[in-house]
């Protein structure tokens, strides 16, 4: 259902599709958000990787600072990926500002619990890094992710 909605809320809060590759889509707003969102149950990790070089490329035109990413669709957790997304894109996406994230997992407990598994040791090498500029939430929905980064 919320695949399906997603047009209808970003649109309406202002947000242009800005790349589709296939497994991923990513939206960015005239407020420094962009939006990412799995829309399929499966990211290899190839296609992961490029995606978030875009976001990255995106970032380094325009002055963004938050990032919604909606992993809803998974059904896979590949630890791999989020080794590299934590420890190695997270670094550089706060060098360009992309400090404040905003995430929606997944409605599988056994999804949140590798989750939360993976980021006890995640968390502590993210920190080393950045100190406390990049800050992580976790929402329900797209909707509340949105009116909660307007907060930021």
């Amino acid at each position: 259902m919320y695949l399906e909605d997603r047009h209808q809320i970003l649109d309406q809060a202002g947000f242009k599709i800005t790349d589709r590759a296939g497994q991923m889509e990513l939206w960015t707003n005239d407020s420094g958000v962009i939006c990412c969102i799995a829309i399929q149950e499966y990211v290899s990790i190839e296609a992961f990787k490029t995606t978030f070089q875009t976001i990255l490329s995106i970032a380094s035109k325009a002055n963004f600072h938050t990032l919604i990413f909606d992993k809803r669709a998974l059904t896979t957790f590949h630890q791999p990926t989020m080794e590299w997304y934590y420890v190695d894109w997270k670094v550089s996406a706060a060098e360009l500002g992309i400090v404040n994230h905003f995430k929606i997992l997944p409605p599988m407990e056994w999804f949140q619990k590798a989750v939360a598994i993976a980021k006890e040791g995640l968390d502590a090498q993210l920190k080393e890094k950045t100190g406390d500029r990049v800050v992580i939430r976790y929402t329900g929905t797209l909707k509340e992710g949105i009116s909660k980064c307007i907060l930021v």
